[in-house]
């Protein structure tokens, strides 16, 4: 892992939290208006995981979301400031390209089976499956909130490089390697 990274990549909150707990190692993308024609790509190898609340919706959440979403749906929140506490190194990347391959990945994210779907067919079929190990800070790196960071897309380029030094991983590498199994029985991969 390189000494330090500049590159965030944002993601609901509450996912972001999700993946800093242990609670799922996957990030499902689509994309957003701004990715262009071409469409979301993996750019980026690692990232720090970017929390934001645009799109974010409880009804596109599981009830084992409800926890996760009351903590980090604070009135209190400082929404001058971005917090960066983790960062993801991506392992797979799969393009799911039939209903059943979202649907193989039931019970390893938190979104609703609805929500997936409907992610699935927005503009055209299909959708990124992206197997992470996620790395935690005890203290975040804390960044401004800047206008460049707004708008739908999932790359944001920082202002400055962020260490990574004290990073640790948020799972152990048991459950991480029970997980990648889980995510490649759900379906033939490709790795990257």
């Amino acid at each position: 892992m390189s000494s330090t990274n500049s590159v965030a990549f944002k993601e609901w909150a509450v996912i972001v939290a999700a993946l800093a707990q242990g609670v799922q190692s996957i990030i499902l993308r689509k994309g957003g208006i701004q990715e262009g024609r071409e469409g979301f790509r993996v750019d980026h190898d690692a990232f720090w995981l970017f929390p934001t609340f645009l799109h974010q919706r409880l009804e596109s959440l599981t009830p084992a979301a409800r926890p996760l979403w009351d903590r980090v749906v604070s009135p209190t929140r400082d929404e001058s400031t971005i917090p960066l506490a983790c960062f993801a190194r991506v392992e797979q990347v799969v393009h799911l390209e039939s209903e059943d391959q979202a649907h193989s990945l039931a019970g390893q994210h938190l979104w609703t089976e609805e929500t997936v779907i409907e992610r699935f067919h927005y503009r055209r079929p299909g959708l990124f499956a992206i197997l992470v190990r996620t790395f935690a800070l005890d203290a975040p790196h804390v960044i401004d909130d800047d206008p460049s960071f707004a708008g739908c897309r999932s790359w944001v380029p920082l202002p400055a490089e962020l260490s990574t030094e004290g990073l640790t991983p948020v799972i152990s590498d048991e459950v991480h390697s029970k997980r990648r199994q889980a995510f490649d029985g759900a379906f033939a991969t490709r790795s990257r």
